[in-house]
């Protein structure tokens, strides 16, 4: 009997502790998928000129494809800004600044100059758009830093494991799978134990 006894808790205890480590892995995984997935807000940089700034919206973008329109503002609104030329550049070759005239463009009478950004394709993650001032003697330059988005690829999709957080169906249902084998694997063995007694009595009656 103590030997049953034994072999039912050696059994028991590693399908119940596999039930609980299934939980806690999927929990942890479905974490770290959620924050890598967390939007990240688009910040400008500090500017010796206050007054003057750079902009990219949306400040989140497709890795493929993606677009957004790039505003160098000069809010002083002094009459001697206009027709100021100004040139974009983009870090990590993350893309490139049109304006319809090639990377540069003046200042118009709303003391702004306008261009879109297009990313490269062959580029996620953070980038830096900045707008120089080239024609002032100090050649001023102004930062804004946007998020592109990582393309997903069809074979990452289907390998990552549903749900975003740790109490996510998938979490629940692997974990509720191994305390269920537990509980079988028990009771199979209990079984085995009340029966084996009639059995030994059936057959020594025959």
């Amino acid at each position: 009997m103590n030997f049953r006894r034994a072999a039912c808790t050696a059994l028991l205890a590693p399908l119940a502790m596999a039930g609980g480590i299934l939980i806690s892995a999927v929990g942890s995984t479905n974490v770290l998928a959620a924050s890598k997935g967390a939007v990240v807000t688009p910040v400008t940089s500090s500017r010796p000129h206050e007054h003057e700034s750079v902009e990219c919206k949306p400040g989140t973008v497709a890795q493929k494809h993606g677009q957004c329109a790039v505003t160098f503002i000069d809010r002083t609104k002094n009459e001697d800004s206009v027709g100021q030329k100004v040139c974009f550049t983009v870090s990590n070759n993350a893309g490139t600044v049109q304006t319809g005239a090639g990377t540069c463009a003046f200042v118009n009478k709303n003391h702004k100059a306008i261009g879109a950004f297009t990313t490269s394709g062959t580029y996620c993650g953070k980038a830096t758009i900045t707008a120089t001032e080239v024609n002032e003697a100090s050649e001023q330059a102004h930062h804004t830093t946007i998020t592109i988005r990582c393309a997903v690829s069809a074979t990452t999709t289907a390998a990552v494991v549903p749900g975003a957080g740790p109490s996510s169906p998938a979490g629940w249902i692997l974990g509720a799978l191994g305390v269920g084998l537990a509980l079988v694997a028990g009771y199979a063995v209990r079984t085995r134990r009340w029966f084996a007694p009639r059995r030994h009595a059936a057959s020594q009656s025959a």
